[in-house]
């Protein structure tokens, strides 16, 4: 199992099969699959990065998903772990919940809000809620502290749900603090991207 990457960003792209970056670590280049919102949050080409990942086996083919902290990560191990949820599903509804939000909506049985994701609908949502509800439980909610960029995660996933590219997102939140509120930085970014306009 690999379950953490450490390396210097050699490419970082967003293409009709979803976003990936690759990583040189030692003169290996490791594909990683990730969500619009570590692809925006990754420093730039040349800069060193460590992803947290999940190596996917499948008889034909090995995949690296990576995540920015290993709670996300975990929850992905989850989420797949459920029947129906394979990595790109797994993935698509990280790119767009939170962990926090996640966690919350699955406790509080939101279909609505799962049904956001894209390929979930309502009988699909029902049946996923039943079935985390059972991995994810409420003592466990409780425990989990809130991420320290969760804001500029949350503003990442926001800007990338509106359609926004990765590079968008990334150039217009490169100035942005992440002490400020979820709702500043996200003005403040979508300033930035109607005068890039």
């Amino acid at each position: 199992m690999i379950s953490q990457v450490s390396g210097e960003v050699v490419m970082a792209r967003e293409h009709e099969r979803g976003c990936e970056v690759v990583l040189d670590v030692g003169g290996i280049g490791y594909r990683i699959s990730v969500t619009p919102s570590t692809l925006a949050n990754l420093s730039a080409l040349g800069e060193r990065v460590t992803l947290h990942t999940y190596l996917h086996v499948r008889e034909e083919e090995m995949s690296l998903y990576g995540f920015e902290s290993s709670e996300e990560r975990d929850l992905f191990e989850i989420l797949i772990g459920a029947s129906g949820v394979g990595p790109k599903v797994g993935q698509a509804i990280l790119a767009t919940h939170s962990p926090r939000a996640l966690r919350t909506l699955i406790s509080a049985g939101d279909t609505e809000a799962l049904t956001l994701v894209p390929g979930i609908g309502s009988k699909r949502a029902q049946k996923l809620l039943l079935e985390l509800r059972d991995k994810i439980s409420r003592p466990a909610l409780e425990a989990v502290p809130p991420a320290a960029d969760s804001a500029i995660g949350d503003v990442s996933a926001a800007l990338s749900g509106l359609g926004y590219s990765a590079a968008e997102i990334r150039e217009a939140l490169a100035g942005v603090s992440a002490d400020e509120e979820p709702e500043a930085i996200l003005r403040e970014a979508l300033r930035a991207l109607g005068q890039s306009a």
